[in-house]
């Protein structure tokens, strides 16, 4: 099954938008008590999830290739409601990289945020994700949380 990423970007909009969910530099806005103030036990990738010893003292994350993030859009609700049982989440990590074109980097912020956004405006806590694209101007993607904000970091180890 194709996704409309366009359509997903479109819906996720327009429900922050009409929940009053205000926007910074473009982009959506995290309320700041949705946000991770305290350090978890664990991380665990999403299809980890059951392996998790105290889920109220885990965070989800969504560091993964992109086509097993295309899954968590496909059933995001269903995502949602697991993910309440969690201290929170990492935030979405569609991989905005050096060498694309611009404008795909900057699609890929954007709907990280619209869907750490969206998850947060259903209850859910999340740590922001530190993933800037290739360009100086995508730092502005971190002026939206508040000072002294922590952050998740992913990292991909590849071996040969």
């Amino acid at each position: 099954m194709k996704i409309n990423l366009y359509a997903i970007i479109a819906s996720l909009e327009k429900t922050l938008k009409n929940k009053g969910v205000p926007f910074k530099e473009g982009f959506p806005l995290v309320p700041s008590q949705m946000l991770v103030d305290e350090i978890p036990e664990d991380i665990l990738p999403h299809p980890n999830h059951l392996k998790a010893k105290n889920p109220s003292k885990t965070l989800i994350c969504n560091f993964s290739q992109d086509d097993l993030l295309y899954l968590s859009l496909k059933e995001l609700d269903k995502r949602i409601a697991i993910w309440k049982n969690f201290m929170g989440i990492c935030g979405f990590d569609f991989s905005a990289r050096i060498g694309d074109e611009e404008v795909s980097q900057d699609l890929y912020l954007y709907i990280n945020k619209l869907l750490d956004s969206y998850v947060a405006l259903n209850g859910i806590k999340i740590l922001p994700n530190f993933r800037i694209a290739g360009s100086i101007s995508s730092l502005n993607v971190l002026r939206i949380y508040p000072s002294k904000s922590s952050f998740a970091v992913g990292t991909w180890l590849w071996r040969k």
